[in-house]
C-alpha cells in the first residue's frame, strides 16, 4: 500500500501543471450565461439541451456529458447569487491547495460518478459535485 502511495504522489508531482486553470471560474461563469439564457428565453429549451439525458447521449448528443455541470442549480435570488460565489471561493481555495490538476481530476471525477449514476438510476445533477466540495 505504502507503494501505490508513493507512485500516486509522484504521478500527482509530474502532473501538477496540467489541468484546467481556473477551472471554478469557467464553471460559474457558464452558470451565469445559462442562467441569463434562460431569463430571456423563458421556454427552458436552453435546459432541455444542457441537461443529462441517457438516452439523447446514446444517440449522439455528447455535448450533454460536459453541459449538464452549466445548469445553474439556484434559481437567481440572492441567497443563489452567494451559492455561487461560495462555491467559487472554495474552488479556487481548493484549487491553490491541491493545484490545477488535481481540481481538474476532481470535477472529471465527480462528473464520471455523475454520468454513472445517470445510467443507472435514469438521474445526473451537478449538485453532489458541487455539495462535496
Amino acid at each position: 500500500m505504502e507503494n501505490f502511495r508513493k507512485k500516486m504522489e509522484r504521478f500527482f508531482l509530474r502532473n501538477r501543471n496540467k489541468g484546467i486553470p481556473n477551472l471554478m471560474m469557467y464553471i460559474g461563469i457558464a452558470n451565469v450565461a445559462v442562467y441569463l439564457l434562460s431569463i430571456i428565453d423563458p421556454s427552458n429549451v436552453v435546459y432541455a439541451l444542457l441537461r443529462f439525458s441517457p438516452a439523447a447521449i446514446l444517440k449522439g448528443q455528447v455535448w450533454r456529458l460536459v453541459t449538464f455541470l452549466f445548469q445553474p442549480i439556484w434559481l437567481g435570488s440572492a441567497l443563489g447569487v452567494l451559492n455561487l460565489v461560495f462555491y467559487f471561493w472554495v474552488g479556487n481555495a481548493l484549487t491553490r491547495v491541491w493545484g490545477d490538476f488535481r481540481m481538474t481530476l476532481y470535477i472529471a471525477l465527480g462528473m464520471l460518478g455523475a454520468w454513472i449514476s445517470c445510467f443507472l438510476t435514469g438521474y445526473a445533477s451537478c449538485e453532489p459535485i458541487f455539495m462535496s466540495l
